[in-house]
């Protein structure tokens, strides 16, 4: 065993040294503390960023919807946050959509209603003058015109009030295509315009079948009227892959095409690019196709003309 004597005191340099090691042990631990401190810190820094961030904007978002203002969460960030991101402006979307499709069908009724008095008051009037039988002498056949021109319009405002009164009931859709196209043949031959029906696919729709006519009559009209003589109106039925169940009818036409003053109002009551129109019939028309579920559309046609697509969902 070592004795006291066996213990050298230490020198001054040797403390001095360990002193030293100590005072560089301390700061390295400090300096090691204060870097932890600052990577922690910048790590929840970019943390939050990337995690509250996105969460604090779909917060906004959804704030901004409720009280009715337009809303968009991003769509950027975290893969899943992103994907959270997509499918609150995919909702906003639709609850826009509804919104705004809700608002147009109220705008609609009430129009409709109002319509459907003023025609009621006026019908009764203008039967009378054309039974008159001095409307039909030839001094007074512009009046009898004119009249004539104000029963359409009156029969028309009818139409809007109350399309398709008949109870809803499973239609066939390929027959009551095939239908229109013979109702619509005369028009046709007088026209010199050729009706060919493409695809028929099976397809049965649950509506008012004298709300089907109303649409298919007066598309198929449109198209016949806005053809030049020698050309033809394509016809067809298909099928669509989704949602199951749901097909389309296309109209297409060799026509002047949509007017480009005209395509923001074109299913609008009174809106018309046709002399002697009254701009009803395609106001009945998507009256009657929304209150189904389905969607009505008029597009531009490769080569000119128009096609009209009326796309059927299953209820």
């Amino acid at each position: 065993l070592a004795t006291s004597n066996d213990i050298q005191p230490r020198t001054d340099a040797q403390i001095d040294a360990v002193a030293t090691a100590t005072a560089h042990a301390r700061v390295a631990a400090l300096t090691f503390l204060l870097v932890g401190i600052a990577a922690a810190a910048t790590i929840a820094h970019h943390l939050a960023r990337a995690v509250l961030g996105p969460v604090t904007a779909l917060h906004a978002a959804s704030r901004a919807l409720a009280a009715g203002s337009p809303a968009r969460a991003p769509e950027t960030g975290d893969a899943e946050l992103a994907d959270m991101g997509r499918a609150f402006n995919q909702m906003v979307a639709q609850v826009q959509a509804a919104e705004a499709r809700r608002i147009e069908a109220e705008r609609l009724a009430a129009l409709g209603e109002l319509a459907g008095a003023v025609a009621h008051e006026l019908m009764s009037p203008l039967a009378a003058m054309l039974a008159d039988p001095a409307l039909r002498t030839p001094d007074l056949s512009h009046v009898r015109g004119e009249t004539e021109h104000a029963r359409r319009v009156v029969e028309g405002l009818l139409g809007f009030a109350r399309p398709g009164e008949a109870p809803a009931t499973e239609v066939d859709l390929a027959t009551a295509v095939q239908d229109a196209v013979m109702r619509a043949t005369p028009l046709a031959d007088a026209g010199e315009v050729e009706v060919l029906l493409h695809d028929l696919a099976a397809s049965d729709l649950h509506a008012s079948p004298s709300a089907v006519r109303q649409v298919l009559d007066n598309l198929l009209r449109n198209a016949i009227e806005a053809s030049p003589r020698g050309s033809s109106v394509e016809v067809a039925l298909s099928a669509l892959e989704r949602p199951q169940g749901s097909a389309v009818v296309e109209i297409r036409d060799r026509g002047p095409g949509i007017p480009d003053t005209l395509r923001a109002r074109l299913y609008e009551p009174f809106a018309t690019g046709r002399p002697g129109g009254t701009g009803l019939g395609l106001a009945v028309c998507q009256r009657i196709v929304r209150s189904q579920g389905g969607r009505l559309t008029h597009l531009d046609r490769e080569g000119g003309g128009t096609v009209v697509r009326w796309e059927v969902f299953p209820a």
